[in-house]
Parts: structure tokens; C-alpha cells; sequence
């Protein structure tokens, strides 16, 4: 989860620690399945989901794939006619917006989404991977 102290007018570490401006895939997965009438809930918890069958965005300054072992034995699976992508926020995750391209401002740099060593990501054909900036 993405944190960021500030005092309602000003970032106090401008991103930098202890704020936690990356967010680590895990192949954890949480689905909301029933709200009862009196607030319980009742969720789904998977561990090992690492395939993902629908279109995802994350919005993240930076971006981890850790060397998972979930489906099929890969660190992520994306299927067939789905689309992963990462995009700048234009909703406010910072206090500061900076202004770039064509008279936009964004409230997050670039995402860097970075795949560990020894990690295996699977895409499978007609699928959609847009990253603004990998390594």
C-alpha cells in the first residue's frame, strides 16, 4: 500500500522513507464475495494468483515483481486478450502535481516496474503490456 505523511498542506519526506512509494506483487489475492446487512463481509483469500484474467492498471511510483512461483511456475501470467498497464496519476497520491507533456499535470513520476532476477513472466498472445519505464 502506498503512504505519504504530510500535514493537510505539505509532504513531510517528499516520498522518501518512511513513506512506502513501491508497491510488491505478491500473488496474493482478496475478493469481496457478501456484505451482510449488519457490516459483516465474507472474502475469498488466494495465495499463489499470480495469473491475471482481467485488464489491470497499477499506479505506483515503482513496481516490483518478486521471483514468485504461482501459476504454472510463473511470477506472472498475463492471459490472452488482457491488458497490464501503469499510468501516471492524475488524482492526487502527492500533494505537488508536476506539469508534463501537453499542458497536464500528473500527481506521480513514471512508474519503474521492475521484474527481480530469476523472475518468469509469461504473456500470453494478443495481450497488451505498456510500461512506462522497465528494467
Amino acid at each position: 500500500m502506498l503512504t505519504l505523511a504530510c500535514d493537510m498542506a505539505m509532504e513531510r519526506n517528499k516520498g522518501a522513507k518512511p513513506d512506502v512509494r513501491t508497491v510488491y506483487l505478491n500473488g496474493i489475492s482478496v475478493d469481496l464475495l457478501e456484505q451482510r446487512t449488519d457490516g459483516t463481509i465474507t472474502v475469498h483469500v488466494r495465495s499463489g494468483d499470480t495469473r491475471l484474467t482481467t485488464d489491470v492498471r497499477y499506479c505506483a511510483d515503482s513496481i516490483v515483481l518478486p521471483d514468485l512461483h504461482g501459476y504454472q511456475g510463473t511470477a506472472l501470467t498475463l492471459a490472452a486478450h488482457k491488458t497490464l498497464e501503469d499510468r501516471p496519476l492524475r488524482n492526487p497520491d502527492a500533494h505537488e502535481a508536476t506539469r508534463r507533456g501537453s499542458r497536464k499535470y500528473w500527481f506521480s513520476p513514471p512508474t519503474q516496474f521492475t521484474v527481480a532476477v530469476y523472475a518468469r513472466m509469461e504473456l500470453s498472445a494478443r495481450r497488451s503490456f505498456s510500461c512506462s519505464t522497465a528494467r
